[in-house]
């Protein structure tokens, strides 16, 4: 159910943690001519999106751990 929204939530945290830092190095290196690439913006909302669904999954564990589901 929730599988479409947790790949979402990968591949923002990919893109906005991991490639654009990736991107922006490499521009700097390799192609001085070129403007830098755009800020990001809306940072704290993906870290609110991503640590609400790490809460949700350690309740999880939690509640399986705890024998309170199948």
């Amino acid at each position: 159910m929730f599988g479409d929204f947790h790949q979402i939530c990968y591949f923002a945290l990919v893109r906005h943690f991991i490639l654009f830092d990736l991107l922006n190095w490499a521009t700097v290196n390799f192609f001085p001519h070129v403007t830098e690439l755009p800020e990001l913006s809306g940072t704290e909302t993906l870290v609110t999106v991503l640590l609400s669904l790490l809460g949700l999954g350690a309740m999880r564990t939690a509640e399986k751990l705890g024998g309170k589901t199948k």
